[in-house]
């Protein structure tokens, strides 16, 4: 079993993402330099990792029930803005290479603009009007429709319009842990054998025998005495006694 590098890069961002997702504000340092290595990145997975992860904080609120303001104090409102400037500039490396990204990525870049555009992050909005009029002409209808529905989300409506939008934009929920094909399979075979760590039977491989349902006789676990035990034992007997002579 053997992944290959993007799997790698992919899994890597997958774990500081289900680890920092709850407080980003004590990884900064850490999502800045995931971001710094952006362009480095080849799998869509990581790219959409590094995006979300940058943005999180702004759903921190509808993923822990709690209100925007709580949100803030608790990280503090210098930290809050500077985790979204994080988030803007992944999204700008992001939307210079907007035609060229996956499905998902696209997606991605969408969510987080339209996540800082709706907390007010004015320098956001031009880069997501650029992203909504490349959205338009897609070739995804996944892409074309969420580049809709956030155009409209974002029109304004007034308050309560401009709440529910809010609502809608930023809903989200905790990414579960990554799951592995050994960890799914990880009881079928003996834990440090070769065949767990290819996930498959090797050459060779003997399952480990069942727990016996009767007792197992004493004397197999008593000591076993050799002869040169026996000799060993003997000598330091007799050094014992006569220590002069030793």
């Amino acid at each position: 079993f053997q992944l290959s590098l993007e799997q790698v890069s992919a899994n890597s961002v997958q774990v500081i993402l289900g680890i920092a997702q709850g407080r980003p504000d004590l990884y900064m340092e850490q999502i800045a330099k995931l971001i710094k290595r952006y362009h480095l990145m080849a799998s869509p997975k990581s790219k959409m990792g590094v995006l979300w992860l940058s943005s999180c904080h702004l759903t921190l609120q509808s993923r822990a029930g709690e209100g925007e303001q709580d949100v803030k104090e608790m990280m503090g409102k210098e930290t809050f803005a500077k985790l979204s400037d994080l988030a803007y500039e992944a999204a700008r490396l992001a939307t210079t290479e907007f035609i060229e990204q996956d499905e998902e990525v696209k997606i991605q870049i969408l969510n987080s603009l339209a996540r800082l555009t709706i907390h007010g992050v004015e320098k956001a909005k031009p880069a997501f009007d650029y992203v909504l009029n490349m959205a338009k002409c897609d070739t995804s209808y996944s892409v074309r429709d969420k580049a809709r529905l956030y155009g409209g989300l974002t029109s304004g409506g007034g308050a309560d319009g401009e709440s529910i939008s809010k609502k809608i934009i930023l809903a989200s929920a905790n990414l579960k842990p990554i799951s592995s094909p050994i960890d799914d399979s990880k009881n079928a075979f003996s834990i440090g054998s070769l065949s767990h760590l290819v996930d498959h039977s090797a050459p060779g491989y003997q399952t480990m025998p069942e727990f016996r349902t009767t007792p197992t006789n004493s004397t197999l676990r008593d000591a076993k005495i050799t002869q040169n035990s026996s000799k060993s034992q003997n000598q330091n007997q007799v050094r014992s006694q006569y220590p002069n002579n030793a």
